[in-house]
C-alpha cells in the first residue's frame, strides 16, 4: 500500500506540472509536441536512406556502367541530405519553442509563487520554516520545471526513435537486441539512488543555504555597507559565508564522488557491450547473412539504439528527480491561509463608528509566552488615540491586532459590534491605513510609492496627503516631480534622507484614506517642528475617523482624545493627559523621565 500511495502521490505530481506546463503555453506546447515526433522519426529515415545508399554503391561497383543505378543512388543521396535539412531546420525551430515556453513557464510560475505569497497571513513571515519552504521553491520551481519539459523532450524523442531502432536491431539477432536493454540498467540504478540521496540533502541543507545567501546579502547589499565598513565587519561576514559554502561543498562533493565511482563502473560495462554487439553484427556480416549496407547500418543503429535507450533512461529518471524537487514547489503551494482565506459572510462597514478590544490575550507564534495580556479598550469615530508606553511593551503588537495581521490568541476585536474575524480578512484591511515604524522604501517613483500606480496623480486625494504628510514641497522641486525616481537601486534614482522617506510613507498610509489611521511611531525621524505642525493637521481631519499613535516622544500625544498607557503587555492606564498626569503614576514617571531628558524644570511645566 505504501509504495502504491507512493505511485499515486507521483502521479499527481507530475499531472499537477503538466497542468502548470498546459496552462502557461497551450500554443507553444502543442507546437513542441508535433516537433517532438517530427525529430522522432527523423534518424530512422536518416539511418534507412544511408543504407540504401551504401547498398545501391556495393551494386554499382560490381555493375559497372549501370546508369540506372547511377541516377537511384544520387536521387538516395539527395532524400538523404533532404532529410538532414529538414532535421536542422527542425532542431532551430525546436529550439525557439523550447525557449519560448520555458520563459512563459517561469512567468507563470513566479505568478504562482507571488500570488500565494501575497495571499498568505502575515504569521508566516515570521516562521522559519516557512522561509525554508518558500526558499526551497523559489530555489528549485523555475529550474526544475524547465529541465522537466527538456527531459520530457528527451524521453518522447528517444522512445520514438527508439522503438524503430530495436525492432531493427532485433530482425538481426535476439541478443543484440537483450544486450542493450540489460546494459543500461546498472548506469540507471546509480543515477536513481544519486537523485534520492541529492534531494535528501538539500532539504536537510536548506537552513544552511540560507543562512549563505543572507551572509551574502550583507555583504552586498546597500543596507548593511555603511556599518559593514565602519565596525570593519567584512572580513567577518566573509569567514561565516566561506565556512558554511566549505561545509556544504565538502558534503555535496562526498555524494558526487560516489556517484561517479559507480558510474565508471556501469560505463565500463556499457562499452563492453558495444563491443559485444559488434562482433555478433561482423559474423552475421562475414557469414554473408547481410549486406555491407546492412553491417553499417546494424552498427549505427547498435550506436544509436544504445544512446536513444540511454538518453530514455535518464530523461525518465530526470523526470522523477524533477518531480521530487518539485515537491518543493506544491509544499509552498498547498500552504493554506489561517485567517485571510476564511469565508465571512459579514460586509464591512461603510463607516467605522467604534472599536472594541475585550479581553484581548496574544502569544507570537512558537514563544509560549503573552505578548499582551487582558487587553481591554475602547475607542470612539472622531478620536484621536495615543498609546504610549517603554521598548517593549506591546504597543506595535496591538497595532498588528487591530490590522488584523494576527488574529487574538484569547478574546476578540470588535467594529461597529461585529467580531473582525466575521470579515473577509483582505475587505476588512480596506479599513485600515497604517505607517509602520519598519516602512517600507519602495525603488519606484515619487506617485509609485505613494499611490502604488505609475501614472501621474492629480487628484485631491493624492494633494491633500502630499500637503499633510509634508512631502509635497519636495516633490515640487524635482524636475521631474512626481515621477521622480526614489532609492539607488535603479538608475537615475534619487535618495531622500531618513525623514523624507518617512514623509512618503505618512503621504501612502493618508492617501489610502481608510476610516481606521494608525501611525506606529511615524514621526520619529522628523524634526520637532516638522512633527508637531504633522501632530495638528491629524487633528483636523480626525472628524468621521479613528486616529492612533503610537509616539515615544509623550509631547505629542498631550492633545489626544485618549491616552493608553501600556506595560508589560498590559493596559495599565486610560484617560486623557489631564486625567493620567493626576492619577497614573507609571504614566507619570514615563513623563517626569522624559521632562528631564529634554531639561525642562518638572511634570507640571507644560501642563
Amino acid at each position: 500500500m505504501a509504495i502504491k500511495g507512493r505511485v499515486k502521490q507521483d502521479l499527481r505530481i507530475i499531472t499537477s506540472v503538466l497542468k502548470i506546463i498546459w496552462s502557461s503555453s497551450k500554443k507553444w506546447t502543442i507546437i513542441r509536441i508535433g516537433l517532438l515526433f517530427i525529430q522522432g522519426l527523423l534518424p530512422l529515415i536518416t539511418l534507412f536512406l544511408l543504407k540504401q545508399v551504401i547498398d545501391t554503391i556495393v551494386e554499382i561497383s560490381t555493375n559497372q556502367g549501370n546508369e540506372e543505378l547511377l541516377d537511384r543512388v544520387i536521387l538516395l543521396i539527395g532524400f538523404w541530405t533532404s532529410a538532414n535539412i529538414v532535421s536542422a531546420i527542425v532542431t532551430s525551430l525546436s529550439k525557439l519553442i523550447t525557449t519560448a515556453q520555458e520563459q512563459a513557464l517561469a512567468d507563470h510560475i513566479q505568478f504562482l509563487i507571488h500570488n500565494k505569497s501575497v495571499n498568505l497571513d502575515y504569521e508566516y513571515y515570521e516562521d522559519p520554516k516557512y522561509h525554508d519552504t518558500a526558499h526551497r521553491a523559489q530555489n528549485e520551481s523555475l529550474s526544475r520545471c524547465t529541465a522537466l519539459i527538456s527531459s520530457f523532450d528527451s524521453f518522447m524523442k528517444s522512445t520514438i526513435s527508439l522503438f524503430g531502432i530495436l525492432a531493427l536491431i532485433f530482425s538481426l539477432h535476439w541478443s543484440i537486441f537483450l544486450i542493450i536493454i540489460i546494459v543500461v540498467i546498472p548506469s540507471a540504478l546509480v543515477r536513481l539512488k544519486y537523485s534520492k540521496k541529492i534531494y535528501l540533502w538539500k532539504k536537510k541543507r536548506t537552513s544552511l543555504n540560507r543562512q549563505s545567501s543572507y551572509f551574502s546579502k550583507v555583504l552586498t547589499g546597500a543596507n548593511y555597507a555603511k556599518e559593514i565598513r565602519i565596525f570593519g565587519w567584512g572580513n567577518q561576514f566573509m569567514n561565516d559565508f566561506r565556512r558554511l559554502r566549505r561545509k556544504l561543498f565538502s558534503e555535496k562533493l562526498r555524494i558526487d564522488t560516489l556517484w561517479a565511482k559507480r558510474n565508471s563502473i556501469a560505463g565500463v560495462l556499457e562499452a563492453s557491450s558495444i563491443g559485444a554487439s559488434y562482433v555478433i553484427i561482423i559474423f552475421q556480416g562475414v557469414g554473408g547473412s547481410i549486406t555491407i549496407g546492412s553491417i553499417v547500418m546494424f552498427i549505427q543503429a547498435v550506436q544509436k539504439g544504445q544512446g536513444f535507450l540511454k538518453t530514455a533512461v535518464t530523461a525518465a529518471i530526470g523526470i522523477y528527480e524533477h518531480k521530487m524537487f518539485l515537491e518543493y514547489l506544491f509544499e509552498f503551494l498547498n500552504l493554506k491561509p489561517k485567517y485571510s482565506g476564511v469565508q465571512c459572510s459579514k460586509k464591512i462597514p461603510e463607516e467605522v463608528n467604534h472599536i472594541e478590544l475585550q479581553n484581548v490575550n496574544f502569544q507570537y507564534p512558537f514563544t509560549g509566552t503573552n505578548a499582551l495580556t487582558n487587553i481591554n479598550l475602547s475607542i470612539n469615530k472622531s478620536q484621536v488615540v495615543g498609546i504610549v508606553g517603554a521598548n517593549g511593551s506591546g504597543k506595535s503588537t496591538l497595532i498588528k491586532l487591530i490590522c488584523k495581521l494576527y488574529s487574538t490568541s484569547v478574546g476578540q476585536i470588535l467594529v461597529n459590534g461585529i467580531s473582525i474575524n466575521e470579515f473577509e480578512t483582505t475587505d476588512y484591511q480596506r479599513l485600515v491605513t497604517v505607517t509602520f515604524q519598519d516602512f517600507a522604501k519602495y525603488n519606484g517613483s515619487f506617485v509609485k510609492n505613494i499611490t502604488g500606480q505609475s501614472a501621474k496623480n492629480e487628484s485631491e486625494k493624492f494633494t491633500e496627503a502630499s500637503k499633510i504628510s509634508g512631502i509635497d514641497k519636495l516633490i515640487e522641486s524635482f524636475d521631474s516631480g512626481q515621477k521622480t525616481k526614489l532609492g539607488k537601486l535603479f538608475k537615475g534614482g534619487k535618495e531622500l534622507s531618513g525623514g523624507q522617506w518617512q514623509r512618503v510613507a505618512l503621504a501612502r498610509a493618508l492617501y489610502k484614506n481608510s476610516p481606521i489611521i494608525i501611525l506606529d511611531e511615524a514621526t520619529s525621524q522628523l524634526d520637532g517642528e516638522a512633527e508637531s505642525q504633522l501632530i495638528n493637521s491629524l487633528h483636523g481631519i480626525k472628524e468621521g475617523k479613528i486616529i492612533l499613535l503610537t509616539s515615544h516622544r509623550l509631547t505629542n500625544i498631550i492633545d489626544c482624545d485618549q491616552i493608553v498607557v501600556m506595560g508589560n503587555g498590559k493596559i495599565v492606564g486610560t484617560g486623557t493627559h489631564a486625567q493620567l498626569s493626576s492619577s497614573n503614576q507609571y504614566y507619570k514617571d514615563l513623563f517626569s523621565k522624559q521632562l528631564k531628558f529634554q531639561n525642562l524644570s518638572s511634570p507640571n511645566s507644560q501642563f
